[in-house]
Parts: structure tokens; C-alpha cells; sequence
């Protein structure tokens, strides 16, 4: 991998954080859990995903108090 491939496929998964962040903030996973995605494969990615960034606040709420 060239340096150039390295920095786009670097900028390419903060993007997808960033917008994984975006949809799957964690204060409307509540509302989202009962969603009913195309199959089963996209569930279990919104499921694992949506669990990362609720651990995340979880663990940014501990350290606050």
C-alpha cells in the first residue's frame, strides 16, 4: 500500500466513524432498537455498532463522575 492509498483508506473509515457516530448516537438507540433492517446480517451491524457507542458514552459518563 502507497502512502496515498494508506492516508484515503485512513480518511475513508474516519468518515465512516464519524457518520457510523452520527446515525447511532447512542441517545436514540432506544428508539432504534426496534428496527427492522433488510436482513439479518444489517441488523447484527446496527446491534454491534450502536452497542460500541453506547459503551462509549457509558464509559465518558464513568470518568465524568
Amino acid at each position: 500500500m502507497t502512502q496515498e492509498e494508506l492516508k484515503q483508506f485512513k480518511t475513508q473509515i474516519h468518515n465512516l466513524y464519524s457518520q457510523c457516530q452520527e446515525v447511532m448516537n447512542p441517545k436514540y438507540s432506544l428508539l432504534n432498537r426496534n428496527i427492522e433492517l433488510e436482513n439479518t446480517e444489517e441488523q447484527s451491524f446496527y446491534m454491534m455498532v450502536s452497542d460500541f457507542f453506547l459503551q462509549q458514552k457509558q464509559d465518558e459518563l464513568l470518568r465524568e463522575s
